[in-house]
């Protein structure tokens, strides 16, 4: 019975059939680890993770997205990151990422446990949102380098146990400020991005 799986693995033509907005909600209610392994970015929508509500872990192999420019996450309650650094690489034309709600996401990338130094490039994120994540430590926490040559606005919103933004170097030319509300306040900024996170709160 398709609603009792906890672990599925999609490939090929396969991959449509999440994308269906038809589905019963409640078809995937227990699906906990979800690996979509495919090439090719038109058979999968990145948006129908949505429905995917007690998911803990995501893995996407051989994946290029060509067309996500903008990325909502939103109480994907049990998600405990977004995705891996390998699968990070490939949102090249990410524009835009907004994530919030998710109680149990503790990091939003994940370092490759057999990699002992990584670098992700996000070269054309302007705007990152990180919102009501009351479990949330870091962007990361492995040794990984972060380029963020077009980031203009990041705001960190009622994130509470956030001590770092990343334990690895994040480069952020065009950044001036972390937002810790949507209001008209001014940012924080202390130097570069990790001693900002360090000296913030973000309650």
């Amino acid at each position: 019975v398709i609603s009792n799986l906890e672990e599925l693995k999609l490939g090929g033509k396969d991959i449509t059939m999440i994308c269906q907005d038809h589905l019963p909600k409640h078809l995937f209610q227990n699906l906990k680890s979800l690996e979509v392994v495919s090439d090719k970015s038109d058979n999968f929508s990145i948006g129908s993770l949505q429905r995917f509500h007690n998911m803990e872990k995501l893995e996407l192999r051989q994946f290029i997205q060509r067309d996500i420019f903008k990325w909502r996450v939103s109480y994907c309650k049990r998600l405990k990151n977004l995705v891996s650094s390998f699968t990070a690489k490939s949102l090249v034309h990410l524009m835009k990422l907004r994530i919030g709600g998710c109680k149990l996401m503790t990091e939003i990338i994940s370092s490759e446990e057999d990699v002992e130094e990584d670098e992700v490039v996000f070269s054309r994120l302007k705007w990152l949102s990180l919102e009501c994540l009351e479990s949330l430590t870091s962007f990361c926490s492995g040794n990984c380098t972060f380029k963020f040559p077009s980031l203009e606005d990041l705001f960190v919103i009622d994130c509470p146990k956030v001590m770092i933004f990343s334990c690895g170097v994040s480069s952020t030319p065009r950044l001036r400020e972390v937002r810790k509300n949507w209001g008209l306040d001014k940012g924080c900024w202390e130097c570069n991005l990790n001693t900002t996170v360090q000296k913030a709160d973000f309650y």
